[in-house]
């Protein structure tokens, strides 16, 4: 009896295999069940950001969205694409899906163009870093604080003045972040030398200034706080030419008509460059400059001293300076 009942077993496991697999076929389409198609392959890239921008266009960021995404999987290694999906999301003020954007983008950039990236993600840290502190989570602000000197952040101005800042100021652990951004800045540094040729036609190199205090001023005339800082340049100009005080000012206009009107209402003494190149300007790229005002204060002997001061700061930095 035993062996027939392993064999009554082994019978009724039988069908019940082979009822599983019937109801299995059963649940496949047939051939008369319609497929979902699969989306078509787009012929290009530049055929993905055009429909983007017509959907952007026309108001369907959703839509927009899905479309890059598919793009993103045809060409995953489309640094266009991500730059595209990044603009729609900061201008969705999506900024952690930014962040997600920039760290995959700096797995997949060469070396040379790391720095633009990290660029944007200083920018999107910084949105981040002012979220949290207009919701009171200082921790968090701190957090996107170093994160920020991580990355390379180098300014000092907004976040000593900002009085959104104010908390973050007596926290444990802000010097440090404030001593990376010093590093980051070159602050004690030799300052990065380089030559241009002055508006009058005489050639000006940094290294050369060794035994007087020069600030650079890095400036356009489309930026209102250049402009609004001039009073206070002409200012310290005025006060310290004559002891051993000089200012070199370079515009990163792309017009010379544009710079020729603005300094013929407002004329600078000092000593001024343009090479029209704009923003890809031989010294801006070499000093790395995103944001104007962009102002560098190097001592008597060419050493960095201070980095995005302005008003009386400056006025402060130069008195110290000068008087050494």
């Amino acid at each position: 009896m035993g062996f027939m009942k392993r064999m009554g077993w082994c019978f009724f496991l039988t069908l019940f295999i082979f009822a599983a697999c019937g109801e299995k076929a059963v649940d496949k389409p047939s051939a008369e069940t319609p497929r979902e198609k699969p989306a078509a392959l787009f012929q290009s890239e530049s055929q993905v950001i055009d429909q983007v921008k017509n959907l952007k266009d026309e108001g369907k960021t959703d839509e927009a969205f899905a479309l890059l995404d598919r793009g993103l999987k045809q060409y995953p290694m489309s640094m266009k694409l991500l730059k595209r999906k990044y603009s729609l999301l900061r201008g969705s003020k999506r900024y952690e899906e930014c962040l997600l954007i920039l760290n995959e983008a700096l797995s997949k950039v060469p070396a040379e163009a790391r720095e633009d990236v990290l660029a944007g993600k200083r920018k999107i840290l910084m949105h981040l870093a002012q979220a949290a502190l207009k919701k009171k989570d200082f921790q968090a602000a701190m957090q996107r604080l170093e994160e920020m000197a991580n990355a390379g952040y180098r300014g000092f101005y907004d976040i000593i003045h900002d009085q959104l800042f104010k908390p973050l100021l007596s926290m444990p652990g802000f010097n440090d972040i404030m001593k990376k951004i010093e590093e980051n800045t070159g602050i004690g540094q030799p300052a990065k030398d380089f030559t241009v040729t002055l508006t009058n036609g005489e050639t000006f190199r940094l290294s050369d200034q060794k035994g007087k205090v020069v600030l650079v001023d890095f400036w356009s005339t489309h930026c209102p706080p250049c402009i609004e800082e001039f009073p206070n340049l002409r200012a310290c100009y005025k006060a310290f030419k004559d002891m051993g005080f000089e200012i070199l000012s370079i515009s990163l206009d792309n017009k010379k008509e544009e710079l020729d009107a603005l300094l013929a209402k407002q004329p600078m003494p000092w000593k001024t460059v343009f090479s029209g190149k704009g923003w890809v300007d031989d010294a801006a790229l070499l000093y790395r400059v995103h944001w104007i005002p962009s102002l560098w204060l190097v001592d008597r002997e060419g050493i960095l001293r201070y980095f995005d001061v302005r008003g009386e700061d400056l006025k402060a930095a130069i008195t110290q300076l000068v008087n050494k």
